[in-house]
């Protein structure tokens, strides 16, 4: 929604022009611009627009030429792709007829150095000349044609650091003479650099901290002042104190380093580059140990001397000192004895000794410790196994620890046999001395020494030598035996050192008591049947009796029963047949029991009719007989049938037709009663016919069919029915 803004570079307002149309230069701020022209008026006068895509350029010089002597407006035109406008005006004077002379660059008070700077003009009228210029107020004169011209180098190299004004002349053919005149400065030196030095306050010195200094640089026409370390510039304020950036400090190496300060004018001229020398050190010295050597041993004082590196002048100072006393000063790579007061004042064992060096910045290197050991005393006995008094059946195994700093020598005796041992490492008492050993105690005698004579205590050791196995008696329970409850244990053992017995049954060990039974997790555990128990027993030397198997059979379960006849709830007219299936490893007896009359006896998977005494005595009616199965082991298994005894017909009472009733051709209905708790099936027949019609019911009519059948006369109609 903004207008495009159109800035007038050249030419300035009421610049003077003659016949050459004049050049512009504008800035024109739009970020859409689409199009840009000009057009030229005055008074009396209009031109056409003329389009420019360019920002630099020369007003068209027909137009130029429609105007004569007096001002002329030239505006600039601009408008952008949503046809927003923008104009400006400027007023320049034209002179058609006396000569005219304008400088057109440098611009006034431009800074010059050494080298003669290049004028360019504007000049314009009829009948022209001579074009030249001075620059010493007119003494010498330089003509020269065209519009632009370098300053005469002797000319100019007559002035030194001051201002300087050249004047340009232009004639006609009739005396007539424009001028122009000009004034620039003239720097023709670098700048003047001094640094003072304030931390540290001399070149070519050690410093543990980014340096400071302050850079002053004498220059009118200053432009920058920097420095530089490695590649890496930084810019900084004339005559203020710097410190070295932190970034760039932190970078460098220990050691020397430069830092090089440049300044820099307008026209570029740059001093010769001043170079700071400083040396980096954020180090404390380096220690060198050359005596002694860390984690030795020593029975007297031991001798120290240490060599301290540091880049800085003068010799650094070095100490040592022994945990728990006061610092004990060193010279510089020389044999000193650790103090004797401290030495005696020791215990024996492990002291340190604390190395610590200084610089002339106070760098402290503390970081060295050497840790050394003082020993005057025996080796001490620490530890020893086997335990005492204790057995073994083979050569046992010896581990015996001595303390000592400087042990050199262990070894044990037995008898007059010596043999040499490691120190607290596992080691097979020597064979040759166990086979030649009897059954019964026996003493191993051990010695230590260290490798400054000191000898320790005997150590005594008595073991005991046992390879017999021991022997396992069993009691109870008796081998290949049938036990339905966990069977009682009642085991124990003989030796002369004996230790343990117990047994192993489906995986599971246990050490019973006397007459314990099996653990009862294990009988749980258990399937049906055969299983072993693995019988075991151990002295104290470890001989082991594992040579006796108990084979057992467990059986928890009653037999099973399959009742074949006679089949539940069902009716008898005669003495019912037993077939009993009974299913066990340890099938003992089948029986059966009816009310309560004894138990009578079954073959396994045979026929047995219901005893007759039994049957006779029974009634009509319901009776329940139950079937039993019992193994070996008294586990038992029973099951109840109930069957019904009935042994009376069926009794039937003819309610309907009555006896000789008279009936036509409709076969007569009829109704029953009939007595029978077991009633099965019902039927009639009209005798002289041979086919039955059973019925359901007590209701019912006689067969159409049949009744068809007879003629006139009497009819029996015999009605049946069973149980």
């Amino acid at each position: 929604i903004r207008d495009p803004i159109i800035t007038i570079i050249n030419p300035n307002q009421d610049d003077l022009f003659g016949d050459h149309a004049p050049n512009f230069e504008l800035i024109i701020d739009e970020l859409n611009l689409n199009q840009t022209w000009y057009m030229l008026y005055n008074s009396t006068w209009n031109s056409m627009n003329y389009s420019f895509n360019e920002l630099t350029g020369l007003i068209n010089q027909i137009a130029w030429d429609g105007f004569w002597n007096g001002t002329v407006t030239i505006r600039f035109y601009a408008n952008d792709t949503l046809n927003n406008f923008g104009f400006i005006d400027i007023v320049v004077r034209k002179n058609r007829y006396d000569p005219i002379i304008t400088i057109v660059s440098p611009e006034p008070n431009d800074l010059f150095g050494i080298d003669a700077p290049n004028v360019t003009i504007y000049k314009s009228g009829l009948y022209l000349d001579t074009t030249w210029y001075t620059i010493d107020g007119g003494a010498t004169n330089f003509t020269f044609t065209g519009n632009s011209t370098l300053i005469n180098q002797e000319a100019w190299d007559y002035y030194d650091f001051e201002d300087v004004s050249i004047t340009f002349y232009v004639n006609d053919s009739l005396g007539v003479i424009a001028s122009d005149t000009i004034t620039v400065r003239k720097d023709p030196y670098s700048p003047i650099i001094t640094i003072y030095f304030i931390t540290p306050s001399a070149n070519n010195t050690y410093y543990d901290e980014e340096p400071t200094f302050r850079v002053s640089v004498y220059e009118p026409n200053i432009h920058s002042i920097w420095y530089r370390v490695g590649s890496t510039n930084v810019f900084i304020p004339n005559n203020t104190d710097i410190s070295l950036e932190t970034a760039i400090w932190d970078a460098l190496p220990q050691g020397i380093f430069t830092i090089e300060v440049f300044a820099n004018d307008t026209l570029g001229y740059m001093n010769n580059p001043m170079t700071l020398t400083f040396l980096k050190d954020t180090f404390a010295p380096q220690i060198v140990i050359n005596q002694p050597i860390n984690l030795t041993y020593f029975n007297s004082q031991p001798m120290i001397n240490v060599t301290v590196y540091d880049p800085n002048s003068g010799t650094p100072d070095c100490t040592y000192t022994v945990s728990g006393y006061s610092p004990v000063w060193l010279e510089n790579n020389t044999e000193v004895l650790l103090d004797e007061t401290i030495w005696n004042d020791l215990d024996d064992g492990v002291f340190l000794v604390y190395l610590t060096a200084y610089d002339t910045f106070g760098h402290v290197n503390n970081s060295i410790i050497l840790t050394l050991y003082k020993d005057t005393s025996p080796p001490v006995f620490d530890s020893l196994i086997p335990i005492n008094n204790t057995s073994y059946n083979a050569a046992p195994l010896l581990k015996i620890a001595y303390t000592d700093p400087n042990l050199d020598t262990i070894y044990y005796k037995v008898d007059s046999n010596t043999r040499f041992i490691l120190n607290d490492i596992e080691q097979l008492f020597d064979a040759s001395i166990w086979s030649g050993l009897d059954d019964g105690p026996f003493i191993i005698e051990f010695y230590a020494n260290d490798t400054f004579g000191y000898d320790s205590t005997t150590v005594d050791l008595t073991l005991i030598k046992d390879t017999i196995i021991p022997t396992i008696h069993v009691y109870s329970p008796a081998n290949n035996t049938l036990h339905s409850t966990p069977p009682p244990l009642f085991i124990d053992m003989s030796d002369s050192y004996p230790d343990t017995i117990w047994y192993i049954c489906m995986g599971t060990k246990v050490i019973p008591g006397v007459a314990d039974p099996l653990d009862i997790s294990i009988w749980n555990s258990l399937g049906q049947g055969e299983f072993q128990i693995n019988l075991f027993a151990n002295d104290t030397a470890g001989n082991l009796n594992s040579s006796v198997i108990l084979t057992l059979t467990k059986d928890t379960v009653a037999p099973v029963i399959k009742l074949n006849l006679p089949y539940n709830n069902t009716n008898w007219n005669t003495n019912p047949i037993f077939n009993v299936s009974a299913f066990d490893p340890h099938l003992l007896s089948i029986t059966y029991k009816v009310g309560g009359y004894a138990p009578r006896g079954l073959s396994n998977n045979s026929n047995t009719p219901l005893d007759d005494l039994i049957w006779y005595n029974l009634p009509e009616g319901l009776f329940n007989v139950n079937i039993s199965a019992v193994d070996t082991l008294g586990n038992q298994k029973s099951a109840i049938i109930t069957l019904y005894k009935d042994t009376t017909d069926p009794v039937i009472d003819i309610i309907n037709p009555q006896l000789f009733d008279v009936y036509g051709d409709i076969a007569p209905n009829f109704e029953l009663s009939i007595t029978e708790d077991n009633l099965n099936s019902t039927w009639y027949v009209l005798l002289g016919e041979s086919i039955s019609s059973p019925f359901v019911g007590f209701t019912g009519t006689i067969d159409q069919v049949i009744w068809d059948l007879f003629g006139n006369g009497t009819v029996t109609i015999r009605f049946y029915a069973n149980d």
